[in-house]
């Protein structure tokens, strides 16, 4: 015969788990790690989605094709003339296109409550970064040394960090951010909101005070 408190026990058991998830969520630790998660999802699935890293991905995309479209009006065409004003101020107001993407990955890359080693993030980006990297680098490197370069120019261009040609500047870029990502975030981890905002405006000030004083006074 079933017991005869086995009614109780049926409506009793979703309401401990339940009960013992909010517990989880709210027993947050310290350091700022996320709850833990039996049923085998990760803190990157658990992030709610943001429409509006979306929309900016969107408009920003959109401003670099218009900004590619506008740079050879500034270059080509003669000063003075009313393409090459539209040139320029197309070109001036969509430069803020590819900051906005490296903010973007930094907004979800050093988010507090994602859980990753630095050799499980390295091991996740190198696929998406170094593979195609290395590939175009290759393409771009045999042709050129079909079309007569030297094996020495093109290590040149390398340690620039220009390999096969500029527009893979950004994929240079990007190594070096995910290079030192995993200790930004334990680093924003482990401090508070307004002290990361200090830092940010201290390296936006030096960095802007060395253009300035490279400009006007070293060149």
């Amino acid at each position: 015969h079933a017991p005869e408190d086995l009614p109780a026990r049926i409506t009793q058991a979703p309401l401990a788990e339940k009960g013992k998830a909010m517990r989880n969520v709210r027993n947050k630790s310290q350091d700022g790690r996320p709850p833990s998660s039996e049923g085998g999802a990760t803190c990157e699935t658990m992030t709610r989605h943001q429409p509006w890293i979306d929309v900016l991905r969107i408009a920003a995309a959109f401003a670099i094709v218009v900004l590619h479209c506008s740079v050879p009006l500034v270059f080509v065409v003669h000063r003075e003339t009313l393409a090459w004003q539209l040139g320029n101020v197309t070109s001036s107001l969509t430069r803020w296109a590819v900051p906005a993407f490296v903010m973007i990955s930094g907004h979800l890359l050093l988010n507090r409550n994602r859980e990753e080693s630095p050799l499980q993030f390295y091991r996740k980006r190198a696929s998406r970064i170094l593979v195609p990297l290395a590939f175009w680098f290759g393409v771009y490197s045999f042709v050129k040394l079909m079309e007569g370069a030297s094996a020495h120019g093109i290590l040149e261009t390398v340690l620039r960090g220009q390999p096969g040609e500029r527009h893979l500047w950004f994929l240079v870029a990007l190594s070096g951010l995910y290079l030192f990502t995993p200790f930004l975030r334990s680093y924003v981890r482990s401090v508070s909101d307004s002290e990361v905002a200090i830092l940010v405006l201290l390296i936006m000030l030096t960095t802007a005070a060395e253009h300035v004083l490279a400009h006007f006074y070293f060149n």
